[in-house]
């Protein structure tokens, strides 16, 4: 288990490794699921943060932020958790985290904002990036591609592998009930979660288990090059 990310991280370390990372992938569906892979893999866990990412300009969306993992107020009122003003590792949110992504990788999101809430599109406009495909469609490992953004009402992760022989395809997200960016392994022929790798921070109701349930429900596929 990959600890989470504490104050005072080595940003410039981080920062130069992705920095090769992205200048060694020549398109941008390759730049999206590189980032998505080393945010999985080799960078340590970041947590979730109601909110975050939301408000910034696309200028602050640009790169790692040396503030992760520093104390800070949730901007916007959520859940009983996640009420406004308390007070969380600073971080990323589900869509702040696939907008991160993609701003990263060279694509531009401006188009698709329908309201301004900075360069974060919302789950819900995420939606709008491509045509949708139900998990369990019959022909959906043939329809889409790495880098494409998995989709449930209110959250969204990216695709970083496909596999054909168990049907089932591998989801880097960052969730509420996950405590965190997971890694999540979801079958295409159930639409159940497989494999599940949940965070371990001290807040986290250790009850939680998602595997076996149905999660996401549509694959959006994007044309990221359009």
């Amino acid at each position: 288990m990959r600890k989470y990310i504490v104050e005072g991280f080595n940003v410039e370390f981080y920062q130069e490794w992705l920095d090769k990372i992205i200048k060694n992938n020549d398109n941008i569906r390759d730049r999206i699921v590189a980032i998505a892979k080393f945010m999985a893999y080799l960078f340590p866990k970041i947590p979730y943060f109601w909110g975050g990412g939301h408000g910034l300009t696309k200028s602050e969306m640009i790169g790692l932020d040396k503030e992760w993992g520093t104390l800070d107020k949730i901007k916007y009122s959520g859940s009983t958790r996640w009420e406004k003003d308390k007070l969380f590792p600073k971080s990323l949110d589900c869509s702040g985290f696939v907008s991160w992504c993609l701003i990263n990788a060279g694509f531009d999101i401006d188009s698709f904002i329908s309201k301004f809430d900075g360069y974060v599109l919302n789950s819900w406009e995420m939606t709008k990036l491509g045509r949708i495909y139900k998990i369990t469609d019959d022909n959906l490992l043939y329809n889409i591609n790495l880098g494409d953004i998995a989709y449930m009402k209110g959250h969204v992760g990216i695709i970083i592998d496909i596999d054909f022989n168990s049907k089932s395809i591998l989801i880097v997200h960052v969730s509420g009930s996950g405590e965190g960016l997971n890694i999540t392994e979801v079958s295409t022929m159930t639409g159940c979660i497989i494999n599940d790798d949940l965070g371990e921070m001290e807040s986290f109701n250790h009850s939680i288990n998602r595997t076996m349930k149905k999660y996401f429900t549509d694959v959006i596929h994007v044309d990221y090059e359009k």
